[in-house]
């Protein structure tokens, strides 16, 4: 699956992305996993079915938290190329502060495009939610290594929509079945994931199967 980029240029073939034309599905269904899992939805929905107390806000799966809105919540993105930029205006309506890691980009340019650069250990441990919407390449593979993912403080959430090859998934997947935070995760290392992957049997996560941009 590799392409000889050279090759192609030196022939006078253009490489062309379809990325924009997945972009605003994909930055749709970011927003979406952060929401199910901020005001807890797919966990309640399970356990309407079971009959499992959980009505209004009476009952509430603290097992998981507590549920939050996403209003003026401090959110971060790691990666600010097109998906980032599809998903800022949804976000925009409830009034989130944008923080950005991109080492592509300078901090002139994040600032003019109204979000404020950060490191990443400081994205990581300030976000309550993340979102990472990195472009993978050969240097960021697994950047979110476990001492990274430990930086995420426990009440946070993390979606992952891009590619998983940005993540270590084997210390995600660790820190998910030991509830460290929520995830909504629609991209995976091997697809379609095995049945015996012990992810399916995390409760902190929210799991679709790479549909965002179906």
């Amino acid at each position: 699956k590799s392409l000889d980029y050279s090759a192609c240029f030196a022939r006078g073939i253009r490489v062309l992305s379809c990325a924009p034309a997945f972009g605003p599905a994909v930055a749709e269904m970011g927003l979406g996993l952060a929401l199910a899992c901020a005001r807890q939805i797919a966990w309640t929905d399970q356990a309407f079915r079971r009959d499992d107390p959980n009505w209004s806000h009476t009952e509430l799966a603290t097992e998981i938290g507590t549920p939050f809105t996403l209003y003026g919540k401090q959110v971060g993105f790691i990666g600010f190329g097109g998906l980032a930029k599809a998903l800022k205006p949804l976000l925009e309506p409830f009034g989130c502060p944008i923080q950005v890691y991109d080492p592509w980009l300078t901090d002139t340019y994040l600032r003019g495009q109204g979000v404020t650069p950060v490191g990443l250990e400081t994205l990581l441990s300030a976000s309550r939610v993340i979102f990472a919407l990195a472009v993978p390449s050969a240097s960021n593979r697994a950047m979110l290594d476990g001492a990274k993912l430990d930086l995420i403080r426990s009440d946070a959430v993390f979606i992952l929509i891009s590619r998983s090859h940005v993540v270590d998934f084997d210390a995600l997947t660790e820190r998910l079945l030991a509830g460290r935070f929520l995830a909504g995760i629609d991209v995976f290392p091997q697809e379609p994931l095995p049945q015996d992957h012990p992810i399916r049997k995390a409760k902190h996560a929210v799991l679709t199967s790479h549909r965002a941009g179906a």
